[in-house]
């Protein structure tokens, strides 16, 4: 409804990152409302795939309607402006390589925390840092936007991790290097939403 990064900073961008918007701003509609006609069009269209409407709530307004297709003008998002919206955000010092890993192997991605720490270079891992209380999602947001490369340590439980699944998702949305460790016997790619962030990566075999 608003200019809004893409996926939002913040704890809902893992859940969002995965999902197309449709833009509701940006020009009118002939009939006068905020939104424009091909995007409640469009809007009509994704809820009909999920529910049935009640014909007889549907208004005479919209019983033969039809959009009518406005012309899409682009903004022009200087980089003048992008930064000054940066510079109101307080630096997050944050390490620059983010392990992302399902629980089940959290002594060897401990192990692996240790050796990389120990090489210099600081890791985020989640028993690290985050405490009781933290809210999830949002440190773990911040914790991906800030590193400078994410390392995926496979396993076909971390494949059908939600949590793991939507760490690769915001990753590839953000256009992070992505170094896939293969921990288990995992097809390759693995199959489900992984598959797409992982097809044209070389994982380094760590079995």
């Amino acid at each position: 409804i608003e200019d809004t990064p893409w996926p939002p900073p913040g704890s809902m961008s893992m859940i969002f990152s995965q999902l197309l918007y449709i833009m509701f701003h940006g020009a009118s509609s002939s009939s006068g409302k905020f939104w424009p006609d091909s995007s409640f069009y469009e809007l009509l269209g994704q809820l009909a795939y999920h529910a049935a409407p009640d014909q007889d709530l549907i208004t005479d307004e919209y019983r033969n309607w039809t959009p009518s297709v406005d012309e899409k003008k682009e903004k022009e998002s200087s980089p003048a402006k992008r930064k000054e919206g940066k510079s109101n955000e307080e630096p997050v010092l944050n390490p620059e390589v983010f392990l992302s890993y399902q629980w089940g192997h959290q002594p060897q991605v401990k192990a692996l925390y240790s050796q990389l720490t120990s090489q210099g270079f600081p890791c985020w891992m989640d028993i690290q840092q985050m405490g009781g209380g933290d809210a999830l999602y949002g440190k773990i947001d911040k914790g991906i936007r800030s590193a400078k490369v994410v390392v995926s340590c496979v396993t076909p439980k971390y494949t059908l991790s939600a949590n793991c699944r939507r760490e690769v998702s915001l990753a590839d949305a953000l256009r992070k290097p992505i170094v896939p460790l293969l921990l288990e016997d995992t097809s390759w790619p693995p199959e489900g939403p992984m598959s797409m962030a992982f097809t044209e990566l070389l994982y380094i075999d760590c079995r």
